[in-house]
C-alpha cells in the first residue's frame, strides 16, 4: 500500500534487529515458560524473549517490514529474507558480517556493514583514513 503510494523510496534500506524482553518468571496456564521466549545474548548480557526484525527505508524512515522470531534466532538468518529485492544498498550492524556470502543472498545488493567495535578499537585516530 505504502509503494502504490509513492512514500517509499525503495533504492536504499536499514535492516536491524532487537530484543523484545519477557519476565524469566512469566508463566502460561500449564505453568510452563512460553516456547517463543528464548534466552539470547547482547554482549555480555543473556535476556529471555523474542526478537523483532525491522526494514525501514533510509530517505523517509518508514518501516516496511517487521518480523517477530524466536529470541535465539541469529539476526543473519533473516536479514536476507526481510530485503523486498528492490533495494540498491542494504546497510546493518556488525551482526550482519558476511551476509553476502549465505546462499540466499540477494544479487544486485550492495551491502554496508558495519565493522566490529573490536576491530574499531585497534584504529589509528590520527590516520584520516581509520578515523
Amino acid at each position: 500500500m505504502l509503494i502504490a503510494r509513492g512514500l517509499l523510496v525503495k533504492t536504499s534500506t536499514v535492516v536491524d534487529a532487537t530484543l523484545i524482553s519477557a519476565l524469566s518468571s512469566s508463566k502460561n496456564n500449564k505453568k510452563a515458560r512460553d516456547p517463543e521466549m528464548n534466552p539470547s545474548q547482547k554482549g555480555n548480557q543473556w535476556h529471555l524473549g523474542m526478537r523483532t526484525n525491522i526494514v525501514e527505508d533510509t530517505e523517509s524512515g518508514l518501516v516496511n517490514t517487521v518480523r517477530g522470531t524466536s529470541g535465539n534466532v541469529h539476526d543473519m538468518l533473516e536479514g536476507n529474507s526481510l530485503l523486498h529485492g528492490q533495494e540498491v544498498d542494504a546497510y546493518g550492524d556488525a551482526d550482519y558480517q558476511g551476509i553476502h556470502k549465505r546462499p540466499d543472498s540477494k544479487l544486485g545488493v550492495t551491502r554496508q556493514v558495519a565493522m566490529r567495535p573490536s576491530k574499531r578499537r585497534t584504529l589509528d585516530k590520527s590516520d584520516p583514513l581509520d578515523r
